[in-house]
């Protein structure tokens, strides 16, 4: 794959600069790739180490373990 393409194939993770959401400040993050629908959409899982997410009611249901070293990595 050519050095400037962003590898969308299930699986991949890619580096986020600056990431925000819901009102937080910006962050580097990581994405899990699941899949990619069309060239410009992809479907992926916001990667954190915060397992007390998994203990609160507003995100335990959108926290899923992702085994380690079970993916591929992109920066």
């Amino acid at each position: 794959m050519p050095p400037n393409r962003i590898d969308l194939r299930a699986g991949n993770v890619l580096h986020i600069r600056g990431f925000s959401s819901r009102g937080h400040p910006p962050k580097d993050k990581y994405v899990l790739i699941i899949g990619q629908k069309f060239v410009s959409e992809a479907l992926g899982f916001l990667i954190s180490s915060q397992l007390a997410y998994l203990k609160q009611e507003v995100y335990k249901n959108e926290v899923v373990k992702v085994p380690h070293n079970s993916t591929a990595f992109a920066v």
